[in-house]
């Protein structure tokens, strides 16, 4: 049977692919919701669907529905590049057209990698007191394949 362990110096617990859980892990988690409201802490569950639509223990589904339940999606390209664009405006970047359709297709695609490459590129355009196009990326994805 799975436990979850209660503990006074932990304030945010997450309960990941709730939707999983065996009918011994789901009393468990039960248990540790019940804990964790009655001090104040924090918790954070995670499953494929919304928590109406849970399958879980009718007691276990309604505590995790009385929080806030936010729907999560994967990002369309056209979506990274909407983020992505909003985050180089946000550091007041000025990049090429072809700058992010090319990252999104030639460099690791999860939101982090992005994200992280395009803070290199603006520190290595820096460095390089060049602008943020094309060449430029590639020339900076050349170094980061180097140092792999």
């Amino acid at each position: 049977m799975a436990s979850f362990i209660w503990s006074p110096e932990v304030d945010l617990y997450l309960l990941d692919d709730c939707d999983q859980l065996s009918p011994g892990a789901q009393v468990a988690a039960f248990t540790l919701f019940n804990l964790v409201r009655d001090n104040g802490a924090y918790l954070v569950a995670a499953g494929n669907d919304s928590p109406s639509g849970l399958r879980l223990r009718d007691d276990l589904r309604s505590r995790i529905a009385w929080g806030l339940a936010y729907p999560l999606h994967r990002l369309t390209d056209e979506d990274k590049l909407t983020a992505l664009t909003q985050m180089a405006q946000a550091r007041g970047l000025i990049l090429s057209p072809a700058v992010l359709p090319y990252l999104i297709t030639h460099c690791a695609r999860d939101m982090r990698s992005l994200a992280v490459m395009l803070e290199a590129l603006d520190r290595y355009s820096l460095e390089t007191r060049r602008p943020i196009t094309l060449p430029l990326l590639r020339e900076r994805m050349q170094l980061e394949a180097m140092n792999e």
